[in-house]
């Protein structure tokens, strides 16, 4: 029971530094927070906000060309999958 209190906790530090990486304008690090968000709105239950927020992290992550536009997207797959399962 815990462990839902702990991802809420995560997801408001994950909104805070989504925050601070959109002002100082690294997109490497608002990619970060938005994947960090979703995995957190996951856990809490909330699945049309995990899902947004990593599609805005895929997005960042594809335009950098970095590796963790695969990551972001298996996770998308994964909440499709259980998205259709239920």
């Amino acid at each position: 029971m815990a462990a839902k209190p702990r991802h809420s906790q995560a997801a408001d530090h994950y909104r805070t530094a989504l925050d601070l990486t959109t002002t100082i304008g690294d997109p490497y690090e608002q990619a970060h927070a938005h994947a960090g968000l979703a995995l957190s709105y996951r856990y809490i239950g909330r699945a049309d906000d995990a899902l947004e927020h990593w599609q805005v992290a895929l997005r960042i992550y594809q335009a950098l060309g970095v590796p963790e536009a695969a990551e972001v997207q298996h996770q998308l797959e994964e909440l499709d999958r259980s998205a259709n399962s239920d």
